[in-house]
């Protein structure tokens, strides 16, 4: 109570209020405060109490003022500590006074006296902060939980022996002191904490709860903090916990079982409820509070405490929580504070005694393992049963029964064992219930977005299995009391049949799991009736086998155990008897080495793959094992009575298909391969096929497990794994195609060839050559495409071959293409899948499409295929959409259709809603990607070919969504042209272009639109012009014009109608914007690639080759005239008309005429190209576009000729009148080309003029009167003026003025070369009047242009079409020769034949008279009309164009031209008609010699070194032109190719040229001497090109000549020849010269013949040193002799005199080896012309085969060649088992000396034993056709193998890779040799031995070879080990992926030969003895190189020396290698290769 001093009413503490309180009790304390000295005070000691007592507020302001109250006492255990004392209460300040503050007594910071005074005050202060609570501030340093830890850390000083915990204590339980203990009369603390643990548990309920939660808060943390230093408080902190949580388990009311024992982390008070549910909550999680507070006691304490004399009272007051807490846990997230506390009563081995006194708590825990329990409670739970087993972790042994006996623990669970099983049960059946209602509700665990994500167990899961595999064992013990027991029969039968799915593959549960649940599940089946346990024979059967498409359990021990489970069962009652043998099978199957790790027992699994893989009556077969051969049978054995007994062993055979091991696989392959036969067998044998196949057993088996594994091996990764599964399937189909069903594939085998294997497919797909494989997909195609035009459901292959067989053999290429060479097969692999799709259903097409978008982004490196994949999936979209229309019907309508219809018609189909809702958005979102820059900038960058994938889906659906999806389409794509980034740019281009490609021609106008208005300023008008450049380049690649249009549809063909628009947008990038930015100095062009060059001229050749070549499209036809319509306008106007307006603008400047003649020419040059354009319409056409421009400018050729002026404004408007030819009745007929009837344009008539007879006299009389009016005929100055050229000069410049014009240049230049284009390429049909009517005005028009045009590019087109023109026999060719050859020659004369500017010219010149002097000729000047004036001149130049004098001109100008031209193709055309009119002058002669000398030194350097000197630089050529090019580099190959052709071409036309005048015209005999000779010293030329040319002309000489001639020099010929032949340094001039010779002595009669034999049989005869040359002549001249005169060598009998003469020269040369090799070479050659034409000449000859025989050793390639070429050809002939019997012997040196198979043999060993340099493939190829052959007669006669003593005559050298009995077997010597060469590293060599093996196994019978498999397989092995550990070490050295690639795919290819070998042996002598020898060969290699280990480590110890020299030879080996390896790559790179300059 408080007084006041008014008296006022009393106020109690509720009233006044905490705060009010608080502000008092302040007050009251800063006075108290103020005072100094308050000893003086009334009651001063009391006041100090009460200042003490107030040091542990928690308010800081008052224990603050408290402490100052104290100080001012002046205490001396206080004052030294005030200061220190401030600061722990001050702010800011006490953590750090904490630190530096220590009370220990090391310390010696307090004063032992003051110590025990102190402590008190200081643990009341501490206090105070203790309980504290939040300052208000984040941060963590000043948390309560941090400053509670640092205070207990900092109390963790104290001692506890001193009693210095004692107040500190007091101050935590004070509050629990019973009221009837007075505290102020106890000075006792240990007495107050006695009483505090005595408190009743009324007393309890007295005290606030706060109270309760703050003490037992406290209280865990003292306990964690201080831990034993608070030991002797223990009994009283856990009385008061007791009585706590007794008083708290008294308040549950029946609402209170949510709140039972709940968790103390988790606050569940609610503020809107009422305060009896708080009360309650309160309650709760107190109670949690205690538990948790025991549980902390008891764990911290248990090992040095007794607590068992509190397990009475701990049990009663648990007891009723004990038996709710099994309904608490229930989906709980948190485990309950009681089941933690019962789990740290079971971690301690003293406290689980307190179990035993009270089990209903191991029950209740036991009953918390529940479907219910979450993962927290299980992880409780399991550790409180995994406790009992190890008596709290501190037992891990096995349990035996000593331990059960002695483990209170195991006991217990042992007790409860049924129980627990039991609740494990329960939870195996609630998740596997729950994984059957997924499946059937169509969910999954994997998520529809991660395909990789698999179920997996979690740690409580697998703490399970491992608890339960422990508990499992308990049962094992007789001491369980459970065996017999039904009720845990079934209890473990269910347990059984729940754990076996943990161990499937998509559970991916570790091995330790795996071997937990086989753990389990070994100890239970002998607890289990045998039809339970047989139940799940297949699930653990199925674990033996590959999972999907992986190898599947690979552990040995696991499997192992499984293998031991099925023993297991084997073992049970009503089991079948075969399981026993079954299970024996499979432990010899999965044996493993005892010695060496993780390496098969050969020895023990090999003997059950060969049986199974025997005949079906042998033991250990499938039949055998399966019990089918058997009469036994068993009544319970259920399903597995019959063959699927045998299922484990073909699970295992399955698995071993994907061993590493060859022999193993192949072995199981085989055995596979037999089980399909003996099913097959067994199943036709049972009943028949078209029956009902369920009740055959045996094709149930392939059926439904067999065939599942090998459809999910196709999916295998490996290529060798994948092919095992390929060939069962193969076996399969081909074994069961008589059943109809569809699960055998019985209709793959049509693709099966065993008639033709190169036909197999399957064959072919498995095949090691990828070009096989692809083979077999195109075959696959064929086959698919030959019932492509049926129904689906007529498909040749079932929907099940399809989708599970086909499809995904054609999807493994894509995937697995990573190098340049598989690339051809993944296209292949694309196409099938295009031609697999077509025949798909819809659910497999859909899900094939979404699973390649879905790999999109997985597989980046593989976009391009799965790309290409997607397009031909898309390609065969075959399926009807529907859209619907999208809106409700109406209810009339809904009424009278079907819900279904309704629903098809508002939505549509499936097929459209899954495109829409999925495929079709999944493809938009793949468009544009973002590309990160290398500064970090991201830029979006076009998709080109998702978006190609798009565009073709979008042409699949109707055209109405076709056409509202593309323009947004396009857009997208023009949006990515407007990248700054110019790869991005080219990406977007190209994409444009392929999606144009793809469009009908109609959508072009789309595209050109979107172009124009997307790019339309800037930049993007550059790429405006590339893009329409690229987009119509694409488009003409597919574009495909109507053929012969009306005028209606070609007035409506969609590409010409959009030429205006493309004219309009090429006229603005050449002429407009774009073109002045490109042009002008200041704008960086380089920046914009496509600002470089003008692709608008590319666009409009293009735009000219596309469009439709119709001009007469532009005249009105009468129709149109009545109706007053104007006609269409043709492509070609649209064309042309704007150029030539520009043209004909007055103002045009130079640069615009520039690129309109440019223009012009694009346009013409695509024209030429137009196949639309035909003659009547081309000429018209041309002639109007031409004639304004020159008619009326060029003179006529008479003045009484008109040249029909007609200039009109319109090129459409001028009409061209045509001439008939002569043949044409209707000479006077007129053509309408306008519409409009028009007189002829000319009449080339004879003039009247004076009388002239024709109109060459008039037109020269003419002439001759113009020259008479222009001389001067008097004054001093008449030379000067004089002159023809004068005057006629000045009237032709007058004349052509306009001509002169540049425009108008142009605009004849394009007419021209139109004209010349088209009739240079198109046959003009002269049978046609009209056409040639056409064509006949040009010859006029085009000789004048030659005389009257000053234009050169008119002259050349003049003269070009004038070459095409004069063909064709027009009536004016023959008119005009005369004036066109004055012209042509008055060209020649002024621009110079030997020019190289006018080259052009003087070529057309050239040709126009050749075309002229062949004309027949009907001339009016003829030697008949004036005979008087004729004479020899004119005789010889009767015919010809020209005159004498014109003629010796032009032969002068000839000269010239043959020696300075560079194109020389007129010239000698020119020469040859003038030689063919045998025209005859002295300055022809003159020219033949020139002709005789250009056939040999025609060396034109200039065009050679040009084309050699610039390689170095960058140029392209285009139109034989020679450019200068800075962005790119064109090889120049062709244009020195092509040089090399000219200059052939000069020395082959002046050989012809000279032959044909030496033939023809007349010569006397001196000339024709001097001929001669000149052609034969020709051969000596220096140059080798000059050489061969003289030779070509000698040869043509020797045929052609008459014999008389020839024989009459054949002196001449022959020595010449002969010398060069041996002098000649070229190999091509030597070949030539024996050509020579053989046609010379080939014509020559035999007494010449036999003269010059005996000049070569002379040569021959050695005569020292300087004879040698000719004795080597003399060979070869021997070798000509016969193979060209055999019947002379036959006549004279001269092949023996020969054969003996070259052997002793052979034996010779061998005795004396030295370094000519040639003359031996020569001398053997001619032995092999013999061998071929006189065989008996040598056969008998046993010196010559010894020789032979030892020149296959002989070190030049060349001898050895031509060595084995005799012998290969002598052995080939004989029989191998009976050269050597009877008369055959004398046949061959083999028989009659033995020991020569022996020397043959060891010499060709010697050459396949050569290194890889010395290599030569023809030399090995031989030498294996050879050793195949001595083989089999070393078998078949061994005896001839050795010399005369019996023993070989080999030296001890050739011993070196045999043994000690090879010299008794010689085929065991040779195998060894080989074998030996094989070793040796060097790929070769060993491809060639290889080879030999294969040949032998292939070629030789069976019987030679079988006892050597063992010899052949071991370098092969040996070679396959080298090849994969270097592809091994290369990758590992090379960083780059395309090193890696080129690196594997080269070891690679060095590992097929000797796979392709090992097979070819395998198929020869069988699987069975391969396979042994094999597994053989492994064992003996293994064990070698441990005994090679062993040796090595021995040497290090006995002989260090020695072990390190070998180790630094082999690191100097190493370093060679990587030195090599180095060399090797730079060399690939060309960084050897000097580059040449350019000079």
């Amino acid at each position: 109570m408080v007084f006041t001093h008014n008296c006022r009413p009393l106020v109690t503490k509720e009233q006044l209020g905490r705060k009010s309180l608080q502000q008092k009790l302040s007050s009251f304390l800063k006075t108290f405060a103020a005072v100094n000295g308050p000893q003086q005070l009334f009651k001063h000691k009391l006041l100090l109490s009460i200042f003490i007592a107030y040091l542990s507020n928690p308010d800081h302001s008052i224990a603050q003022l408290s402490l100052k109250c104290v100080i001012k006492y002046k205490l001396p255990y206080i004052t030294p500590y005030s200061e220190t004392l401030e600061k722990l209460l001050a702010k800011g300040e006490f953590r750090e006074t904490l630190t530096k503050f220590d009370i220990s007594v090391e310390a010696d910071t307090i004063n032992s006296q003051h110590r025990k005074k102190l402590i008190p005050v200081l643990i009341r202060v501490l206090f105070g902060r203790l309980v504290a609570r939040g300052s208000g501030t984040k941060s963590s340093k000043d948390s309560p939980a941090a400053r509670r830890a640092a205070i207990l850390s900092f109390m963790s000083s104290l001692r506890e022996s001193e009693g210095e915990l004692d107040s500190f204590v007091y101050l935590m339980v004070r509050v629990y002191i019973p009221p009837h203990v007075n505290v102020q009369d106890c000075d006792n603390t240990k007495e107050l904490l006695d009483s505090a643990a005595e408190i009743s548990v009324e007393e309890v309920g007295n005290i606030q709860m706060q109270r309760h939660e703050g003490f037992l808060n406290l209280l865990a943390d003292v306990v964690s903090r201080l831990g034993y230093g608070i030991k002797s408080y223990v009994p009283a902190f856990l009385s008061i916990v007791l009585t706590i949580c007794d008083h708290v388990a008294l308040e549950v009311t029946p609402t209170d079982n949510d709140l039972l024992h709940g968790n103390v982390n988790e606050e569940e008070e609610q503020s809107n409820d009422v305060k009896e549910t708080v009360t309650v909550s309160r309650s709760g999680k107190i109670r949690g509070l205690c538990y948790s507070g025991l549980s902390n006691i008891l764990s911290h304490f248990a090992s040095s405490m007794d607590f068992l004399r509190y397990s009475s009272r701990m049990w009663k007051i648990l007891s009723p929580a004990i038996e709710k807490l099994s309904f608490t846990v229930v989906n709980a997230v948190r485990a309950p504070s009681l089941l933690i506390l019962l789990e740290s009563i079971s971690a301690d081995a003293k406290l689980i005694p307190f179990l035993k006194d009270y089990e209903e708590a191991v029950r209740a825990v036991y009953r918390c393992i529940s479907p219910t329990s979450r993962n927290h409670v299980m992880d409780v739970s399991l550790r409180f049963v995994d406790n009992l087993l190890t008596e709290g972790g501190s037992q891990n042994e096995e349990i035996t029964e000593s331990l059960i006996n002695s483990s209170v623990g195991i006991q217990l669970v042992q007790k409860h064992t049924r129980l627990l099983i039991a609740q494990f049960t329960s939870r195996l059946e609630h998740e596997s219930r729950d994984d059957i209602a997924l499946e059937e509700n169509g969910h999954s665990r994997i998520s529809q977005n991660n395909f990789s994500k698999q179920p997996q167990m979690n740690q409580t899961s697998t703490r399970e299995l491992a608890i339960l595999c422990r508990v499992s064992e308990l049962l094992m013990h007789p001491s369980s009391g459970e065996t017999g027991n039904n009720e845990m029969t079934g209890v473990l039968e269910s347990l059984y049949s729940l754990l076996v799915p943990f161990l499937k593959q998509d559970r991916r549960i570790n091995e330790d799991n795996q071997i937990n649940v086989l753990g389990i599940l070994g100890s239970i089946v002998s607890r289990i009736r045998g039809e339970a346990a047989l139940s799940k024979l297949q699930a653990l059967s199925n674990l033996l086998g590959p999972q999907k498409s992986k190898a599947g359990i690979t552990s040995p021990e696991i499997r192992q155990m499984i293998i031991k489970v099925i023993g297991a069962i084997a073992c049970c009652e009503g089991v079948n008897p075969a399981l026993v043998g079954i299970s024996a099978a499979l432990v010899n199957l999965s044996a493993v080495h005892t010695k060496r790790i993780d390496e098969i027992d050969f020895d023990r699994v090999l003997p059950v793959i060969n049986a199974l893989g025997g005949s079906s009556k042998e033991a250990g077969s499938w039949l055998d094992l399966s019990g089918a051969n058997k009469e036994t049978s068993c009544e319970n054995a259920g399903p597995y009575s019959g063959v699927k007994v045998i299922l484990p062993l073909i699970c295992t055979c399955f698995h071993l298909l994907h061993n590493e091991d060859g022999v193993v696989s192949r072995g199981a392959l085989k055995a596979l391969k037999i089980l399909v036969s003996t099913a097959s067998t067994q199943a036709n044998a049972v009943i028949d096929p078209n029956s009902n196949a369920n009740c055959n057993e045996w094709a149930l088996l392939i059926e439904q497990s067999f065939v599942p594994f090998v459809r999910a091996g196709l999916g295998a990764g490996n290529d060798s794994i994948r092919k095992h599964f390929i060939l069962l399937l193969a076996e399969v189909s081909r074994q069961f195609n008589r059943f109809e069903s569809p699960h055998l594939y019985g209709d793959l085998n049509k693709l099966i060839r065993d008639d033709e294997p190169d036909m197999d497919f399957f064959l072919n797909i498995t095949h090691v050559q990828i070009h096989r494989r692809g083979r077999a997909l195109a075959r696959l195609r064929k086959i698919l495409a030959s019932g492509q035009d049926s129904e689906e459901e007529n498909c040749v292959f079932s929907s099940q071959t399809l989708c599970n067989v086909l499809l995904p053999l054609a999807l493994h290429p894509i995937y697995e293409c990573t190098s340049n060479t598989s690339e051809t097969f993944a296209l292949e692999a694309i196409a099938t899948t295009g031609a697999i799709a077509k025949h798909l259903p819809w659910s497999k097409y859909q899900s094939t499409l979404w699973m390649i978008l879905m790999q999109l982004p997985r597989f980046p490196d593989q976009e391009r295929y799965l790309v290409g994949a997607l397009c031909a999936m898309i390609d065969a979209f075959h399926f009807e959409v529907i859209t619907g229309s999208g809106e409700t019907p109406d209810d009339t309508d809904a009424n009278s259709r079907s819900s279904a219809e309704v629903a098809l018609a508002t939505n549509g189909n499936g097929v459209w809603r899954a495109l829409k809702n999925r495929i079709i958005p999944k493809v938009e979102s793949y468009l544009i990607r973002d590309k990160v820059e290398k500064n970090g900038s991201t830029t979006k960058v076009l998709r080109s070919p998702i978006t190609l994938a798009l565009m073709k889906l979008l042409q699949k659906l109707p055209s109405h969504i076709f056409q509202s999806k593309l323009p947004r389409l396009l857009r997208i794509v023009c949006d990515a042209l407007r990248n700054k980034d110019s790869q991005a740019r080219d990406i977007a281009r190209n994409t444009l272009a392929n999606m144009t490609a793809s469009l009908d021609s109609k959508y072009l106008a789309d595209v050109m639109r979107e172009l124009a208005s997307t790019l339309s300023e800037g930049y993007q008008l550059h790429v405006r012009s590339a893009a329409l450049h690229s987009v119509i380049l694409a488009f003409s690649k597919v574009y495909v014009r109507p053929s012969a249009p009306s005028r209606e549809e070609a007035s409506s063909i969609s590409f010409d109608k959009c030429v205006p628009a493309l004219m309009d947008l090429i006229q603005q990038d050449i002429f407009g914007t774009a073109s002045e930015m490109k042009e002008s100095d200041g704008i960086r062009k380089r920046v914009i690639k496509e600002a470089m060059g003008n692709k608008s001229y590319d666009t409009l050749e293009i735009v000219c080759r596309l469009c439709l070549f119709m001009p007469s499209l532009a005249a009105t036809t009468p129709n149109q005239k009545k109706g007053n319509k104007i006609g269409s306008t043709s492509s070609a106007h649209s064309i042309l008309s704007p150029l030539l307006e520009r043209l004909r603008d007055p103002d045009i400047d130079n640069a615009t005429i520039g690129k309109v003649k440019q223009c012009m020419t694009r346009v013409v040059a695509g024209m030429a190209q137009n196949t639309s354009c035909s003659v009547k319409e081309l000429l018209p056409f041309v002639y109007a576009s031409t004639a304004p421009f020159i008619k009326g400018i060029v003179p006529s050729l008479t003045e009484d000729t008109d040249g029909g002026d007609s200039d009109g404004e319109d090129e459409g408007d001028v009409a061209l009148n045509v001439t008939q030819s002569k043949s044409s009745s209707q000479r006077g007929s007129k053509i309408e080309v306008t519409g409009k009837q028009v007189s002829k344009v000319a009449e080339w008539l004879p003039s009247s003029l004076k009388g002239a007879n024709s109109d060459k006299e008039a037109i020269l009389a003419r002439r001759a009167e113009r020259k008479e009016l222009h001389k001067v005929r008097d004054g001093a100055s008449a030379p000067k003026l004089t002159g023809s050229f004068r005057h006629s000069t000045v009237k032709d410049t007058g004349a052509m003025r306009v001509v002169n014009d540049a425009a108008a240049a142009c605009a004849v230049v394009t007419g021209l070369s139109l004209l010349h284009s088209f009739i240079k390429k198109t046959q003009l049909d002269l049978e046609d009047g009209m056409i040639v009517g056409m064509a006949d005005p040009f010859i006029p028009l085009l000789t004048n242009c030659t005389r009257s045009c000053s234009d050169n590019d008119v002259i050349l087109l003049a003269l070009k079409c004038l070459g095409v023109l004069l063909r064709l026999d027009l009536p004016s060719s023959t008119n005009f020769s005369k004036k066109l050859g004055e012209n042509t020659l008055l060209l020649l004369t002024t621009s110079g034949s030997g020019s190289n500017m006018s080259d052009g010219i003087v070529q057309g010149c050239f040709k126009t008279l050749i075309l002229l002097i062949n004309l027949d000729k009907t001339t009016s000047t003829s030697e008949e009309d004036h005979p008087e004036k004729a004479d020899d001149s004119e005789k010889m130049c009767k015919g010809l164009p020209l005159n004498t004098e014109q003629m010796e001109a032009l032969i002068s100008l000839l000269q010239l031209a043959v020696t300075e031209s560079i194109h020389h193709n007129p010239t000698f055309g020119l020469i040859k008609a003038i030689a063919s009119r045998r025209y005859a002058s002295a300055s022809f002669y003159d020219l033949m010699d020139v002709i005789l000398k250009l056939s040999v030194q025609s060396q034109k350097t200039t065009v050679r070194q040009v084309s050699f000197t610039i390689k170095d630089e960058r140029f392209y050529f285009k139109h034989d032109l020679l450019i200068r090019c800075s962005q790119q580099y064109v090889s120049i190959t062709h244009y020195c190719v092509h040089s090399s052709f000219s200059l052939l071409s000069v020395l082959q036309q002046s050989r012809h040229i000279f032959m044909k005048f030496l033939v023809d015209y007349p010569m006397g005999k001196q000339r024709l001497e001097k001929h001669i000779k000149q052609v034969v010293l020709n051969i000596k030329y220096d140059y080798e090109e000059g050489r061969l040319s003289a030779l070509e002309l000698l040869s043509t000489v020797i045929q052609k000549f008459p014999l008389e001639v020839l024989e009459e020099h054949t002196q001449l010929f022959f020595l010449p020849l002969v010398l060069q032949l041996v002098n000649d340094d070229s190999k091509q001039c030597r070949e030539v010269v024996s050509g020579c010779l053989s046609d010379l002595l080939g014509r020559l009669s035999a007494d010449t013949l036999q003269i010059l034999y005996d000049y070569a049989s002379r040569w021959f005869k050695p005569d020292g040193e300087a004879n040698r040359e000719l004795q080597r002549a003399a060979a070869q001249l021997f070798g000509l002799f016969v193979k060209t005169r055999p019947n002379f060598v036959k006549r004279n009998n001269l092949a023996a005199t020969l054969t003996s003469d070259i052997v002793l020269s052979v034996d010779g040369e061998l005795s004396n080896m030295t370094d000519d090799w040639e003359f031996l070479y020569f001398c053997l050659l001619c032995l092999e012309k013999l061998q071929e034409v006189f065989p008996d000449a040598l056969i008998h000859n046993d010196v010559l085969w010894k020789l032979l025989v030892k020149s296959l050793v002989h070190p030049h390639s060349w001898i050895k060649q031509v060595s084995s070429r005799m012998v290969n050809k002598h052995v080939s002939g004989l029989d191998p088992a009976t050269f050597a019997s009877g008369d055959a012997m004398k046949n061959s040196f083999l028989a009659r000396q033995p020991g020569s198979i022996y020397e043959v043999a060891r010499n060709l060993c010697f050459q396949l034993n050569a290194s890889d340099d010395d290599q030569v493939e023809i030399l090995t190829t031989l030498a294996i056709k050879t050793l195949t052959w001595v083989i089999q007669a070393m078998h078949h006669n061994p005896e001839l193998c050795f010399g005369d003593k019996g023993n070989s005559n080999h030296d001890e050298s050739d011993d070196e890779n045999g043994d000690g009995d090879s010299n008794k077997n010689p085929v065991t010597w040779l195998m060894t040799r080989l074998a030996g060469a094989a070793k040796k590293r060097g790929d070769k060599r060993r491809a060639g031995v290889f080879k030999c093996f294969a040949a032998f196994c292939t070629l030789c019978d069976k019987s030679i070879i079988i006892p050597y498999i063992e010899i052949m397989i071991e370098p092969l092995h040996r070679a396959i080990i080298d090849a994969a550990f270097l592809a091994n070490r290369e990758s590992n050295q090379n960083n780059s992926f395309r090193n890696k690639m080129l690196n594997q795919t080269d070891e690679e290819t060095k590992s097929n030969l000797p796979k392709d070998v090992l097979e070819v042996m395998e198929e020869t002598f069988g699987t069975e003895k391969f396979l042994t020898a094999y597994a053989s060969v492994k064992v003996n290699m293994s064990q070698k190189k441990e005994k090679r280990k062993m040796e090595l480590a021995a040497e290090a110890v006995h002989d260090p020396k020695a072990f390190a020299k070998r180790k630094q030879e082999k690191q100097e080996k190493e370093k060679v290698r990587r030195k090599r390896v180095v060399e090797k790559k730079k060399s690939t790179r060309g960084a050897f290769s000097k580059r040449q300059r350019f000079n």
